[in-house]
This record gives structure tokens, C-alpha cells and sequence, in this order.
């Protein structure tokens, strides 16, 4: 923790006391998401040290995890109904968001072998990200009964750019990375469009109303088994061993999710 930036944990001190606001002026609740989106641009652009128009453009891609991952807290939040719990997650947001912000800083400086740790820090929050935006874009769809079509497209989008830098972590991005990149963002999109046909109360989801969806949860699984074989192959270290331990444990919790599931005969999309 010692070499944490003053202005990352200033950042997140403001953006922190701006959650606690939003609770006691929700009648403003628009008002201060836009506030919050400007205080964490404008953080990131001093902590990275973008100065110029010009170094903000070239630099956009570092913007990409912090904000979906903001997002992606910021409407889940309304599922926790317990203050106390809410007020929880924003620390553990908070906290998660310091070490996140400190491994970009690094990553910016460089992309050499000793910033595993601050990859494998953000690749951890990359996945949390996929999971928290998979579960806010279906209950969005189901709450203001939005086209299936436009939740396959800012799934889409949403999974490409975020792969986007997880990818660029670690090279440059070429010809067989977008390849890559937009392979995973369309199988993401058909397990959503798959998904929209059925719903279930597993763990805690009614017809009607809002929660974790089953969907959310195998985007989330699948993302994971796709990036950890991709992170191994960036870093030169797939083996048969590794590519058949995260098959084999990604099927193991898809098996469990399936036949754990109480599905019902409706989905979202009708």
C-alpha cells in the first residue's frame, strides 16, 4: 500500500462520499450519476497524466474497465434492498477500485513481465465487470421491456470493449486479437439471446421481477473459461493440462447451475 497515489485515493474518497449522497438525494439520482461518471474521468485523466486532448485520445482504452465496472456496481446496487449491505458493497468497490486504478497507473508505464500481479488484478475485476453489466443489461431489459435486439447489441459492445483492454494488457493489439475479442463478445450474445427464451428462480429469481439471473451467471462462467485460456496463451504457458482444468471446471459449474435451476416455461423477451 505504500506506494498507492494520493490522487487515486482521493479519487475514490470523493466517489465514495458521492455513493452516500445519491443515498440521501435519490429524488437527484440522474443528476449525480452524471456527476460521478465526471469525477471518475477526470480522476483517471490526472492520475494517468493525459494533459493534452491528444493523450486523452490515444489513451481512451484505459477509461474502458473503470468505467463499466462503475457501471456495472452503480445499478446493481439497486438489487441490494439493505442499506447496510449497500453501504458494504461500496466499500468493497471502493477498495477493489484503489488496486485497480494503481495497476492501470503501471500498466500505462509498462508492459513487461513484472506487472503480473496488476494483469492479474485487473483480469479478476474484468471478469467481476462482465458479470455485474451481464446481470444490470437483462434486468434493464425486463424492467423497461427493452427489445432483445438492443440488449444483444450493448452486450455485445459492453464484452468487446472490455475485452478489448484485457487483451491489450498484454500485446498489442493485431489481426487474430479482434478475432478473438469479437468471438467472445458473440458467444456472449447468444447465450443472452438464449437466455431471453426461459427464466428461472435459481437463486432467487421470480417472473417479474429483478435479481441475479441464471444467464448472468453462465455469461459469467463461459467469459471465465475463455479468458483463462486466452491468458495463458498471451503468456505463452497453455498447456493440455490447463485448457482441460478450465473446460472441465467450467462444465462441472454449468452442470450444477442447469440442474439446480428451476426453469420456467417464459422468458424475458416474451
Amino acid at each position: 500500500m505504500k506506494d498507492l497515489s494520493e490522487k487515486e485515493v482521493i479519487l475514490v474518497t470523493v466517489l465514495f462520499a458521492e455513493f452516500i449522497l445519491l443515498f440521501n438525494y435519490s429524488s437527484k439520482f440522474w443528476l449525480t450519476f452524471i456527476l460521478m461518471i465526471a469525477t471518475l474521468a477526470y480522476g483517471m485523466i490526472n492520475i494517468l497524466n493525459l494533459k493534452s486532448k491528444e493523450k486523452i485520445i490515444r489513451g481512451i482504452h484505459f477509461f474502458a474497465l473503470p468505467i463499466f465496472y462503475f457501471l456495472g456496481v452503480f445499478f446493481f446496487l439497486s438489487l441490494i434492498k439493505v442499506r447496510v449491505l449497500q453501504i458494504l458493497a461500496i466499500t468493497l468497490y471502493s477498495i477493489s477500485n484503489v488496486f485497480l486504478l494503481r495497476s492501470i497507473r503501471r500498466i500505462k508505464r509498462s508492459r513487461e513481465n513484472p506487472l503480473i500481479v496488476s494483469r492479474n488484478i485487473i483480469s479478476l475485476i474484468g471478469l467481476i465487470t462482465i458479470f455485474f453489466v451481464e446481470t444490470d443489461i437483462v434486468n434493464a431489459v425486463i424492467l423497461f421491456k427493452l427489445p432483445i435486439y438492443l440488449g444483444m447489441v450493448v452486450i455485445f459492445a459492453s464484452v468487446w470493449v472490455i475485452s478489448y483492454f484485457l487483451y491489450w494488457q498484454y500485446r498489442d493489439i493485431e489481426t487474430d486479437s479482434t478475432i478473438f475479442i469479437t468471438l467472445i463478445s458473440f458467444v456472449m450474445v447468444e447465450i443472452f439471446w438464449a437466455g431471453s427464451f426461459w427464466i428461472t428462480s435459481y437463486p432467487t429469481f421470480e417472473a417479474g421481477t429483478l435479481g441475479v439471473s441464471v444467464i448472468s451467471i453462465i455469461s459469467t462462467v463461459v467469459y471465465y473459461c475463455f479468458w483463462g485460456i486466452a491468458h495463458y496463451k498471451l503468456e505463452n504457458g497453455l498447456t493440455k493440462n490447463i485448457l482441460i482444468e478450465y473446460i472441465m471446471i467450467s462444465l462441472l459449474i454449468l452442470s450444477i447451475i442447469f440442474f439446480t435451476a428451476n426453469w420456467l416455461p417464459i422468458g424475458f423477451s416474451g
